[in-house]
């Protein structure tokens, strides 16, 4: 079976080698951007079967980037999951309106991130593949 692909959109290098490291050593195939215009490009060419989105950062930020995601056909049916460092409730609130499956806060337990990874694959397969 091929390996999960992954697109970890954040702005903070150290979270980003920390996920991926995570990841990586749980199986999963990685890649990393560090901003939402970079994640829209990026998803759209890779086509990965999850993507990790933080809300703040710079260029195109996180609700933005959820927004073209789930508007293009290319990509509106790649689960999100909207990881974020904001203080304001309703931002990562408004990610999950546009389409994104779940929010996680920052600081998170890496633990915790893979059991909401895993949950996602279990419960979505690879859905983002069929045709609406």
């Amino acid at each position: 079976m091929a390996k999960k692909k992954i697109l970890i959109a954040d702005d903070e290098l150290i979270i980003l080698k920390l996920m991926k490291s995570r990841l990586v050593a749980n199986g999963y195939d990685v890649k990393t951007v560090s901003n939402g215009l970079e994640a829209v490009g990026e998803a759209q060419r890779w086509q990965p079967d999850l993507i990790l989105l933080d809300v703040i950062m710079p260029v195109l930020d996180g609700l933005e980037a959820c927004k073209r995601l789930k508007a293009d056909p290319a990509t509106r049916n790649i689960p999100i999951v909207v990881i974020t460092a904001s203080p304001h409730r309703g931002l990562g609130q408004k990610c999950v309106e546009e389409g994104a499956l779940e929010l996680v806060k920052k600081p998170f337990n890496s633990s915790d991130l893979l059991a909401i990874i895993k949950k996602t694959f279990n419960g979505n397969g690879s859905s983002h593949n069929s045709h609406e």
